[in-house]
């Protein structure tokens, strides 16, 4: 499997082969795109986010790392669409045992940017997009929150 999200080089060891690597092999440092008109994209690779985190976990130390360089990178441009691979927030339905939960977007992702800000996105993110969860949705929300468009194999669940 190759990296979807990093548009750069592939590189020895930076790709999602290894389980044992996947906190170094799954991640990426958040790039930006800009498309003109005072727009970019901000591009971050979380995948590895799939549980709420601890304070000394190594998702934690990256996740504090990728919103401090989204920060950086969304005061380059009045308005960033960010792009991730798990939607930070939305609905989605988990199943296990018969029993379907309903999940508000990712957890880990979600507790290390609240701590950045109470907004969770640095100001001039206006806009979400995420895959992961296998359906397609738009979500927006009262207060100062962007909107979040998953489409992850859209409607499958």
């Amino acid at each position: 499997m190759v990296r979807l999200l990093d548009a750069r080089p592939p590189t020895p060891g930076h790709d999602c082969n290894d389980a044992a690597r996947d906190f170094a092999g799954d991640y990426s440092s958040p790039y930006a795109v800009p498309l003109g008109g005072g727009v970019q994209v901000v591009v971050m690779d979380l995948a590895i986010a799939s549980r709420p985190a601890a304070s000394d976990d190594l998702c934690t130390v990256q996740f504090r790392s990728a919103f401090a360089e989204l920060l950086r990178l969304s005061k380059q441009a009045p308005s960033a669409i960010m792009i991730t691979h798990e939607p930070v927030l939305g609905f989605g339905a988990l199943s296990a045992n018969g029993k379907v939960t309903l999940t508000s977007g990712n957890v880990a992702i979600q507790s290390v940017f609240a701590a950045e800000t109470f907004r969770k996105f640095p100001p001039g993110v206006d806009l979400l997009l995420a895959g992961h969860i296998h359906l397609g949705e738009q979500v927006s929300f009262a207060g100062d929150y962007p909107s979040q468009f998953i489409s992850g194999f859209s409607g499958t669940q």
